[in-house]
């Protein structure tokens, strides 16, 4: 029998609990620790924290190094925040700890770019330790990329091409509101 992929979550925000809870239902995933920002958060169970109504036996971590450490994850998701900029350490120190990293953050799906200095160091480092990165997520990417080009496969030929989405982003933190233009002047935005 085949051993679990551990996991470790970075993030216990919408995004992250949401990862969270879907690893708990995939057979072959064990959950093997959550890092919180947070630091008076630090111990609050796993469980507790992204709203299930049971414990899990995982005490939450504001402290990424020793998480790694202790945890020793085979990937970790990062899931904190949405720019390469407020994520490259979390992504950087996860692959020095010898884990793949999959990312959450908007810019990750192409970083070379809004982020060029960003993404090759964190090239350099995954190729230095024989990792892989994988940016990820539905904005953007899936919804108004990869799902409309997917859907002309089956066209014979395409002139114009429109796409338009609405979405709730009350349940997100200030960051994603703000990479959104919420409450931003066109300017600002």
């Amino acid at each position: 029998m085949r051993e679990k992929i551990k996991v470790a979550v970075l993030g216990t925000g919408h995004m992250g609990s949401g990862i969270i809870k879907l690893l708990l239902e995939k057979e072959g995933f064990e959950l093997a620790g959550v890092y919180g920002r947070r630091k008076e958060r630090e111990g609050t169970d796993v469980g507790e924290a992204v709203g299930l109504e049971k414990k899990l036996g995982i005490a939450l971590c504001a402290d990424l190094e020793k998480l790694l450490d202790e945890a020793r994850p085979d990937v970790v998701v990062q899931a904190t925040s949405s720019t390469m900029l407020q994520s490259k350490v979390e992504m950087t120190a996860a692959l020095e700890a010898g884990a793949d990293v999959v990312s959450i953050s908007e810019e990750a799906s192409f970083p070379w770019y809004g982020s060029p200095e960003i993404a090759t160091a964190i090239d350099e480092a995954a190729r230095r330790m024989g990792k892989t990165v994988l940016g990820t997520g539905i904005n953007p990417g899936f919804v108004l990329d990869y799902l409309v080009i997917a859907l002309t496969g089956v066209c014979y030929r395409v002139d114009k091409i429109k796409a338009t989405r609405i979405n709730d982003l009350s349940p997100y933190g200030f960051n994603v509101m703000k990479t959104q233009g919420v409450n931003l002047t066109k300017e600002a935005f």
